[in-house]
């Protein structure tokens, strides 16, 4: 199963699995969570969401900052993006309390061309076909 799933022509990631941690294990730190696709298609949409992020004192709200890879950056705890181009970007969230403690993770993300691929064994339908192609292109 991938690690992300499509709905319409949103790229979105699928509910992590979330373990209780045991007393001791509870963070006393800020800490950035990135959950988002591992790929996604160019020049579609794709949800990145800060909202598991871990915040020890929770009378501190949160700041989001999003940098892309691609030189575009956005505020916010779920943020959407669209990728121009096709290529391996790394996404990197930074999160800050009111006391400006900060904490930042990256997450890289595979985005690829989408094509078609049209395969005939019928000559008749070449003219056909190269209509296709170009219109896809």
């Amino acid at each position: 199963m991938l690690p992300f799933g499509f709905l319409g022509e949103v790229a979105y990631a699928e509910e992590p699995i979330v373990t209780p941690l045991a007393q001791s294990e509870i963070p006393l730190a800020l800490q950035a969570i990135i959950r988002g696709p591992d790929f996604a298609t160019q020049q579609k949409n794709v949800i990145f969401d800060a909202s598991l992020s871990i915040n020890p004192f929770i009378d501190s709200p949160l700041e989001y900052f999003w940098d892309f890879g691609d030189g575009i950056t956005a505020r916010g705890e779920e943020v959407v993006h669209l990728y121009q181009n096709a290529g391996t970007y790394t996404v990197r969230l930074r999160v800050r309390d009111k006391e400006k403690n900060e904490h930042f993770v990256t997450k890289e993300i595979f985005v690829y061309r989408e094509f078609l691929l049209l395969v005939t064994d019928d000559g008749a339908g070449e003219e056909r076909v190269k209509n296709l192609v170009a219109f896809a292109r």
